[in-house]
């Protein structure tokens, strides 16, 4: 499996998405943001895990924030594109230009994500902005502080935090039976 997790904004949870997924599928991570904190965040895991060749079958690339044409290789390559999303405006008042660039240079399926969102009028409302753009919401990681301690240790917060587990177990089945 193959996948994409990109979004134009930055901050809108890529990289935390991009590290749950690859650790969970037991895949490599191709690290494209200059950034590099999904590597720096992975590096600190015990045992280390592993990050994706050029050419490797099954990767989760964590992409950059923008519009580059550096990462149409990658949309290209993926069997499916994950766009984390929060529910604030900044989010949402530029995810159709995301959307459309996927939409525009890639034949995978493409998904949201909902990040830090507050349960309840957030997910109602971030369900509602999304709908108009009909692509699948493979689920909701809700606020909380695990998220922002894990990377602290290496870890995942489904590692430190069942309700987080919970989330994260439904994203990848959800992931699978997309790309199913």
């Amino acid at each position: 499996m193959r996948i994409a997790v990109y979004n134009e904004k930055g901050g809108a949870g890529k990289t935390t998405v991009a590290v749950m997924l690859s650790v969970l599928l037991g895949v490599p991570l191709r690290d494209l943001d200059p950034l590099a904190t999904a590597t720096q965040w992975l590096g600190r895991r015990q045992p280390l895990h592993s990050l994706a060749r050029h050419d490797g079958l099954d990767w989760v690339a964590d992409c950059p924030p923008g519009i580059e044409p550096s990462i149409l290789p990658t949309l290209a390559a993926a069997d499916a594109i994950v766009i984390p999303v929060r529910a604030s405006f900044c989010d949402l008042v530029n995810l159709q230009a995301t959307v459309r660039f996927v939409k525009s240079n890639s034949p995978a399926r493409a998904a949201f994500v909902g990040c830090d969102i507050d349960a309840g009028e957030d997910e109602a409302m971030l369900r509602e902005a999304l709908a108009a753009y009909e692509l699948p919401v493979l689920g909701m990681l809700c606020h909380r502080a695990s998220y922002r301690r894990a990377g602290l240790s290496g870890r995942l917060a489904s590692e430190i935090d069942a309700s987080a587990a919970d989330e994260a177990a439904a994203l990848v089945e959800a992931l699978r039976k997309l790309v199913a």
